[in-house]
């Protein structure tokens, strides 16, 4: 399964159990469900260290003074889906690397230099 794909599926399944997880404060999981889009392009987006915690400090203080609006949501609803990206890093990539018995990390740096120009294509990914 391609990375992009991993990533999409990792969100919608946290997106479907964040509806019926009672822990689960409402507001945040129909935020994911409502606007699944911009979650969805959170979920592939890289950085999520840095921006996540940002938008949800001002998502927070819109809360709670309650001057949210449609941006603030849909921002919100971004940062959910970038949270899921590192989920998805630190649970799936490790699996899928087992499972393929290559390391996903190796073989994305490889893709990554050849799609920049600097290596030779035929080189060889490591398999365990």
């Amino acid at each position: 399964m391609s990375d992009l794909l991993t990533h999409w599926v990792v969100f919608d399944d946290c997106r479907r159990l964040a509806l019926r997880d009672p822990q689960m404060e409402p507001p945040l999981a129909e935020t994911m469900h409502e606007q699944r889009e911009f979650p969805r392009l959170g979920a592939i987006s890289r950085a999520g260290s840095l921006f996540v915690p940002h938008i949800l400090r001002r998502a927070r203080a819109a809360w709670e003074d309650d001057s949210d609006d449609e941006m603030t949501r849909r921002r919100l609803a971004f940062a959910l889906g970038g949270i899921t990206h590192y989920a998805a890093d630190a649970v799936m990539k490790p699996l899928m690397s087992e499972r393929a018995r290559a390391d996903w990390h190796e073989a994305h740096r490889q893709m990554a230099k050849e799609r920049s120009g600097q290596t030779d294509t035929k080189a060889k990914v490591s398999v365990r």
